[in-house]
């Protein structure tokens, strides 16, 4: 679920959460918003965190993320945003960036997915530099809600 630090610091968030099966629930701290009071905003998440919650801080690399957010939020998972992925197979420098915020987050104990993967280049440098999971057009398409499903006689392996 995406949310941005104003639907966490709102007085309904903890209740509406409290209703949900929270291992389940993996929260994507929208990177699109500052965070004014760290403080508050982590006086909210940290029981919610005790009972299974899981966060992401999404966009890392793009708008207002930024080394502090990640450390101050502790996340379970390191969305990067596709500006730091278009063109990683080309470019020494945001490689370089990629791998050290790979190497963090693994010392963290943090997974990294790296958004908008659109070429075979950056799948495999992605993979190179321990990158947990891809998500982009490389490996598919948008496509209609049929293709989810598996006719209950296929089978998978």
């Amino acid at each position: 679920m995406n949310v941005c630090p104003a639907t966490v610091l709102d007085a309904r968030f903890p209740a509406f959460m409290a209703g949900l099966p929270l291992r389940k629930v993996l929260v994507e701290l929208s990177e699109g918003y500052p965070v004014d009071d760290y403080e508050r905003l982590l006086a909210v998440l940290r029981p919610l965190r005790r009972r299974g919650l899981r966060l992401a801080i999404d966009d890392v690399g793009a708008g207002f993320s930024s080394l502090r957010h990640v450390i101050r939020m502790s996340p379970d998972v390191i969305k990067l945003d596709r500006e730091v992925v278009t063109g990683l197979d080309a470019d020494a420098v945001t490689r370089s960036l990629v791998r050290s915020l790979c190497a963090f987050a693994r010392s963290a104990g943090a997974l990294v997915v790296a958004e908008g993967v659109e070429t075979p280049g950056e799948a495999d440098v992605l993979r190179e530099v321990g990158a947990h999971l891809a998500q982009g057009w490389f490996f598919g398409r948008p496509g209609p809600v049929e293709l989810l499903y598996l006719p209950a006689q296929a089978t998978v392996g």
